[in-house]
């Protein structure tokens, strides 16, 4: 209730002296607030809009543990945050951010009522805004913050996994990929990202400033 993107951009230039892409934090509440609605069931899988499955995945092991993926990503304001929200630091010797997760929605409400509880007269989302350094920008991530939560209270749940991933795909490709270019990978890779900062050489950059340009003019 109240999670809209217009609730979080008012947040957002509120809190970040420089301004802030409210897109980025919303996406992120919107993975977490899911567990919340009438459409969650037990699990559910976040997945980045960026990235793409190149080979058969699949998320729980033969004693239905879940599978969550190990990364090596490291920005230290989101541990930061984290501490201020949950009281936990940085626990694992590897990041969580895998472009994808597997959620437990008891797990996640559970999250979502320790952090409501460091307010009483502000939602959730609001809370973590504000837990967030200003000067920081980008001080939040609700891959870190949700796999540490459970990697120190639900251990035994889980089985951590290393999968073949390709974040900058986009440097070569860029968003205009064929199917038959993203079928080659399979195979080779687990997943590939294209993010939109990934500008590929001539001429397929022709293609992906286009695109970039289409959704520049959505924008309200």
């Amino acid at each position: 209730p109240g999670l809209d993107i217009e609730e979080v951009r008012k947040l957002v230039n509120s809190h970040f002296p420089h301004g802030m892409r409210a897109g980025w934090y919303f996406q992120q509440f919107l993975k977490m607030g899911f567990a919340l609605s009438d459409y969650a069931t037990e699990y559910y899988l976040i997945w980045d809009a960026d990235t793409i499955p190149t080979s058969p995945l699949v998320f729980f092991d033969e004693k239905d543990r879940m599978l969550i993926t190990k990364k090596t990503e490291y920005h230290f304001p989101y541990f930061e945050t984290m501490q201020r929200l949950i009281n936990m630091g940085k626990s694992a010797d590897f990041s969580f951010i895998a472009e994808h997760m597997i959620i437990k929605t008891e797990y996640m409400k559970e999250l979502i009522r320790i952090i409501s509880q460091n307010s009483s007269d502000k939602k959730w989302y609001e809370i973590i805004i504000d837990a967030v350094n200003p000067k920081d920008g980008l001080g939040f991530s609700e891959f870190e913050t949700y796999g540490t939560f459970v990697y120190n209270k639900y251990p035994d749940d889980f089985i951590f996994r290393k999968l073949h991933t390709f974040r900058r795909a986009g440097y070569l490709f860029g968003r205009c990929m064929t199917n038959r270019e993203i079928n080659e990978f399979n195979g080779v890779t687990d997943t590939i990202s294209l993010e939109a900062g990934h500008i590929p050489p001539f001429p397929r950059n022709i293609g992906q400033y286009v695109q970039l340009g289409f959704l520049y003019l959505l924008k309200p």
